[in-house]
């Protein structure tokens, strides 16, 4: 018997049952996709620990499609990010050409993929043969199927069960400049005291401050056109006024940026830990993008990701409310500005499978774990 099932152990993921052969998926965009799909076809109950048989084949084929055109994307981008590679090795070969090059090239197999029909006879047996996405696995081997029980459960409880684990953000940097955190625990109280103000994890707020500055304030003041620990832009931000929710007080805050206050050394973190806040709340606090945000300004995360959107087909929605979604990271390098892998530099001054949390203007806890594959076998 063919048939879909959703579990929900310590995690909720689906089965996809066919030909004695089963495709698990854990990975939460791709269960989201799936859920999609199966409501086109009437199930609005999608229950914990249920299973339903009819439409298999046609949701297979819906759900293949999906799969196929994703796998592709990331294989495109793989080459994208080897073509930059390359191009940075050696400028002669001509970046804006290889840039315009790759971006026809990405919105060409974009295109076709989408114009594309879904051929009748491709089925998950067959999906061993292609690259495989994170947390997706194809067992060979055939399987006992037992039915399961039936609960009444909504919809609701399913998107809940989505978000009962804590997001991941997973990357593989092996920082060399870790005495950069040791500096900046000399002024732990302080970003304490703006982490609560703020609602941002303190450990953030350091490992930013460790990538902009080192933890040396004093180095940055004069002549610099960044300045202090938190390397607040002059040109930007001189004689702005910027606004972010104090926690403390539950009510917002104003804030008028001058030559002398940002040179202020808590006034400085006081100024970092409000912008960003401004750049989480600008991304639905996604923290990943939240930092990017930091280093590239709204302007330019927002073309980023407006180039994801209209290649991947990803809507920038999903991208800013699903802290896992993340093909957004292969379009920074194409902007030619900030550091393009700065949420990898951040984030690689925390241990690994640490957990940094930040708070919504309704007090709400958002929290990812820090996943450096580099670490993984290290002990901290």
């Amino acid at each position: 018997m063919d048939y879909i099932e959703f579990k929900k152990d310590d995690n909720l993921r689906a089965e996809i049952h066919y030909n004695n052969k089963v495709r698990i998926i854990n990975n939460s965009s791709n269960i989201k996709k799936l859920i999609e799909i199966c409501e086109k076809y009437g199930y609005r109950n999608l229950n914990r620990n249920c299973y339903f048989k009819e439409c298999v084949p046609e949701i297979i084929k819906e759900y293949k499609n999906y799969y196929m055109h994703k796998s592709l994307n990331i294989k495109v981008y793989s080459f994208v990010d080897k073509t930059m590679q390359l191009v940075r090795k050696n400028p002669y070969l001509g970046k804006e050409i290889l840039f315009l090059g790759t971006l026809l090239a990405l919105s060409t197999v974009n295109s076709i993929t989408k114009k594309a029909p879904v051929n009748p006879q491709v089925t998950v047996e067959e999906e061993a043969n292609t690259s495989s996405l994170e947390n997706d696995i194809i067992e060979t081997e055939p399987i006992t199927i037992t039915k399961t029980n039936v609960e009444k459960n909504t919809q609701e409880e399913i998107s809940t069960m989505l978000n009962d684990k804590v997001s991941e953000f997973v990357f593989d940097y092996k920082n060399e400049n870790t005495k950069n955190f040791e500096n900046t625990l000399k002024y732990t109280d302080l970003f304490k005291k703006y982490g609560q103000m703020y609602g941002i994890d303190a450990n953030l707020l350091m490992a930013i401050a460790s990538q902009e500055s080192g933890g040396n304030h004093y180095d940055f003041i004069y002549n610099y056109p960044a300045v202090g620990i938190m390397q607040i832009e002059r040109s930007a931000f001189i004689n702005q006024e910027i606004t972010a929710y104090n926690h403390l007080e539950d009510k917002e805050e104003k804030l008028l940026i001058t030559e002398n206050n940002i040179t202020d050394l808590e006034t400085n973190i006081k100024i970092g830990a409000m912008l960003l806040q401004i750049a989480l709340e600008a991304n639905d606090y996604n923290i990943p993008l939240g930092i990017q945000t930091y280093n590239f300004g709204t302007n330019y995360i927002n073309k980023a990701l407006t180039m994801c959107e209209s290649i991947s087909g990803i809507p920038i929605s999903e991208m800013k409310s699903n802290m896992e979604e993340t093909e957004w990271l292969y379009y920074r390098e194409f902007l030619n500005i900030g550091d393009a892998h700065y949420v990898e530099h951040v984030l690689s001054y925390l241990p690994n499978n640490k957990e940094i949390t930040v708070k919504n203007r309704a007090n709400q806890d958002i929290t990812l774990k820090v996943v450096n594959e580099a670490l993984k076998n290290k002990t901290i």
